[in-house]
């Protein structure tokens, strides 16, 4: 059960996940910067 468990967490497509999350929270942070400059 333990060893299933671990796993999840270290499989690729988990970590796959995390990026993009990551990058989607820059990619919102960045899109703000643009609106505030162009406005």
């Amino acid at each position: 059960m333990e060893k299933s468990k671990m796993d999840i967490f270290e499989c690729p497509f988990f970590k796959y996940g995390e990026i993009l999350m990551k990058n989607r929270v820059f990619l919102v942070i960045l899109q703000h910067k643009a609106l505030l400059e162009f406005s």
